[in-house]
């Protein structure tokens, strides 16, 4: 003991020194797992985003004017925006092709006991999202059927 203080050799600079290492590893590392939940949560939205998107042109495709749901041929259909739909910012796409999938039977009522048959079409509907630089950040692709009662459509 010198003038009244123990001597430490520098034990408590070590102490310290070990301290601050022990919590930069710790904030090192917690801004790792931040970085990673930030990236998860943008690809959610990202998926989120061209999925609506995609359901969009599916909604759209089902009250366009412009397409036959009597049509029983195989020829592939697009409706009257065939060039697909893009929102106002140019970020979000869709597009989506209809297809005949064929005829199937409807079931009868309780007053005819007859059925008949249904026309059975196929939407594939595709929702992108794109960042401003044109690169895409987001895809979802869709399949949707959708039945409509008619004649001359004979059911296998």
């Amino acid at each position: 003991m010198i003038n009244g203080v123990a001597k430490q050799n520098g034990a408590a600079l070590v102490v310290g020194l070990v301290m601050l290492l022990v919590m930069t590893l710790m904030g090192v590392t917690s801004m790792n797992a931040t970085r990673t939940e930030l990236k998860i949560a943008i690809n959610m939205n990202n998926h989120s985003t061209a999925f609506q998107t995609a359901a969009l042109v599916i909604e759209r495709a089902l009250v366009d004017p412009l397409i036959d749901w009597t049509d029983a041929s195989s020829t592939p259909q697009t409706g009257s925006y065939a060039a697909g739909y893009t929102s106002s910012d140019g970020l979000k796409s869709g597009s989506f092709t209809l297809t005949f999938s064929g005829c199937r039977s409807a079931a009868g009522s309780s007053l005819t006991g007859r059925g008949g048959s249904m026309i059975v079409h196929e939407i594939v509907a595709t929702g992108t999202v794109e960042n401003g630089a044109g690169d895409v950040l987001g895809t979802s692709r869709q399949t949707s059927g959708y039945k409509t009662v008619a004649a001359g459509c004979v059911a296998l």
